[in-house]
């Protein structure tokens, strides 16, 4: 530290003292400078003009961050809970992945499923960079994961270290395979967005050995020939083993989707695509529920988790058709609370309000076009933050302080929740302004991305968009989106008639700035 200072160890850790005198009205300024390092010899301590280099170059890293893109609400607590969220994003940024935190008590640092959902913050955010390292780390550990698959079926551990092995404690969890689909979407959604040729070459791997290892290890045919998912534990720990658990089903139908989709656009594996083609056709008809999504074949139908989101979000295997709209209408009607809503019906989440769990509702009505029901819920977030809105698992009413703080899981939910507002990236393409509703009246969005690295701005006042820009890296002779009708007829945009309300717009780019509304 700057001016020098005694350190002591502690109980606890250690304190640091500094004394001075200050004269009336003088100012003194105390520099500290901590090094987290395993390292006892070579630690390259820097001096103090080194040091205010550093801090330099820390705010213009967090300045070019910030600055990416951005979202302002009317609401100034969504725009803090936005920056917090991103905020403990980026500082659990690792070479690797995303864990849920780096911190010793929580899964002590290790990185599972739970990394979809920061890569799909930073991704829709525009940083591209940091959101491709972990569909990377899982491309980088594939050799591991196919050894212990047997040779094609990417067996991924459940809290995986760097290395790509197994971390965790033995549980109910290492028999859940829900989050070999997570990796396949992150794999998936990049390519997506990108509508990179190459790059969907280069995941190929990993969104085939993800394939295979549903086909390998999960999915299996009953005495009457059904195909279905064997007994595992689905995204809800709280019963398992299941059969056909619905989020674990719908990971496996999107993974099958996705390598057989990506097989026919790079012409390979042309025989085993279509097997697995007809085999994600042939999973839609045996998911559990008629009216509504259920948890799964073997569960009550008054039991409700999270899980029956899945086929929404993250897997998009049915996102608005009339099961999926019942599905999440009946899903918060039975997890809202007086904050917003539990992750389950089950005992054990009594008096708890978990706030990914209320992010991806939102994100589901976002994607559903119901924009009022869907803010409505990312405002009663804001109940469970904790200091400077800083996003966690849950919070209790029997307990005073948030659980788990800092959770990245959370984090990248509510963020993607938020850019979901405005734009949304499907496998046919791009959708803009579908998650907006009657609630939002004054609201500004710079840079989200879209496909083909085009990014959106634009701003509502008064309820009313008064200005659309789309950024293009380079000229896009064709580059079209779907608009709800609504919004294209308040402000004079035309295009082809599409379902659901919709039009399509189809526009040719040139590299920079395409104003399609301007009005302020």
């Amino acid at each position: 530290s700057f001016p020098h200072c005694t350190i002591n160890t502690t109980e606890n850790g250690g304190a640091v003292t500094h004394q001075m005198t200050l004269q009336a009205d003088q100012e003194q300024a105390v520099w500290t400078w901590m090094m987290l390092s395993d390292r006892r010899k070579y630690t390259h301590f820097p001096d103090f003009a080194q040091l205010q280099t550093h801090i330099a170059e820390h705010r213009r890293g967090w300045a070019d961050f910030w600055s990416t893109s951005t979202v302002t609400f009317e609401d100034q607590r969504l725009n803090d809970l936005r920056q917090s969220a991103l905020y403990a994003v980026r500082c659990n940024a690792s070479p690797w992945s995303i864990p849920p935190t780096y911190m010793p008590s929580f899964w002590e640092g290790r990185t599972f499923h739970d990394e979809l959902y920061p890569f799909l913050a930073l991704l829709s955010g525009g940083y591209v960079d940091l959101a491709k390292r972990i569909p990377d780390f899982r491309l980088n550990t594939l050799p591991e994961a196919l050894y212990y698959g047997g040779g094609e079926a990417a067996n991924f551990p459940w809290e995986a270290i760097e290395t790509g092995e197994e971390g965790g404690p033995y549980g109910p969890w290492m028999d859940e395979r829900l989050h070999i689909g997570q990796f396949s979407e992150t794999a998936w959604r990049y390519c997506m967005y990108l509508r990179d040729h190459e790059e969907l070459r280069r995941y190929y791997p990993l969104l085939r050995g993800c394939a295979e290892m549903f086909v390998q290890d999960v999915l299996l045919r009953d005495e009457e020939g059904t195909l279905k998912t064997r007994r595992v534990t689905d995204f809800d720990e709280a019963i398992y083993p299941v059969s056909n658990g619905i989020f674990t089903i719908s990971a496996a139908i999107r993974t099958l989707e996705n390598a057989a989709t990506a097989a026919r656009q790079l012409g390979v594996d042309t025989k085993r695509s279509q097997q697995w083609y007809e085999m994600a056709q042939e999973l839609r008809q045996t998911m559990p529920g008629e009216d509504y999504y259920t948890v799964a074949d073997d569960a009550d139908d008054d039991h409700w988790h999270i899980a029956q989101v899945g086929p929404i979000f993250p897997f998009a295997v049915d996102i608005d058709s009339p099961k999926a709209q019942e599905t999440v209408s009946r899903l918060y009607n039975a997890l809202k609370t007086d904050h917003n809503t539990r992750a389950g019906s089950a005992p054990a989440y009594d008096g708890s309000h978990w706030m990914w769990s209320a992010a991806m509702i939102a994100t589901a009505y976002f994607l559903q076009g119901r924009g009022d029901e869907g803010y409505d819920l990312l405002v009663r977030v804001l109940n469970s933050t904790g200091p400077f809105l800083s996003p966690n698992e849950h919070d209790r009413d029997t307990y005073p302080l948030p659980v788990i703080p800092w959770f990245t899981t959370s984090s990248g939910a509510i963020v993607f929740a938020m850019h979901s507002l405005f734009v949304q990236v499907h496998d046919n393409g791009s959708t803009l302004l579908n998650g907006v509703g009657s609630l939002i009246k004054n609201v500004r969005f710079e840079r989200l991305l879209a496909t083909h690295g085009v990014r959106v701005s634009g701003e509502l006042s008064g309820g009313e968009l008064v200005r659309l820009v789309l950024h293009a890296e380079e000229d896009l002779p064709f580059w079209g989106f779907l608009l709800p009708q609504s919004i294209a007829d308040a402000s004079g945009l035309q295009g082809t008639p599409h379902q659901n309300d919709h039009i399509y717009i189809e526009c040719s780019l040139k590299a920079g700035d395409t104003v399609l509304v301007k009005t302020i």
